[in-house]
């Protein structure tokens, strides 16, 4: 079976936003053209989350690390918890946030949730189809 990937910008519809998330704006981040396309989608309430379904085998979640920024967490299905930081001393942008791999093609859902009331942001996300 043929492999492919697909990246899906942080505005995609296919992205599910809770409620407290906004577009990151050139007027409040001086470093917005470090992201993907100059776009990001940023919270800092803690519980807000990003769901992700789609049908494939793996997935890669990307955002920044960044000294402002707090916690954060990823689970792909019903799977084991990845509890990360997502601050970094120099900035690193367009950053792997989160992978997360099923060795069953099929449907999958991706969920990143904020830990702190900090900053956590989404850059884009890669998902790939196949083995």
């Amino acid at each position: 079976m043929p492999t492919f990937s697909m990246t899906l910008e942080d505005t995609s519809p296919m992205l599910q936003y809770s409620a407290n998330w906004r577009p990151a704006d050139t007027e409040t981040d001086n470093f917005l053209d470090q992201y993907s396309l100059l776009s990001g989608t940023v919270t800092q309430q803690q519980g807000e989350t990003m769901k992700l379904t789609y049908y494939g085998t793996s997935v890669a979640v990307f955002g920044a690390k960044r000294s402002n920024h707090g916690t954060y967490q990823g689970q792909l299905d019903s799977g084991p918890v990845s509890g990360q930081s997502g601050t970094s001393g120099p900035n690193q942008f367009q950053s792997v946030l989160f992978t997360g791999n099923s060795t069953q093609l099929g449907i999958h859902t991706v969920t990143m949730t904020n830990m702190q009331n900090q900053f956590f942001d989404i850059d884009f996300v890669s998902r790939s189809k196949g083995r």
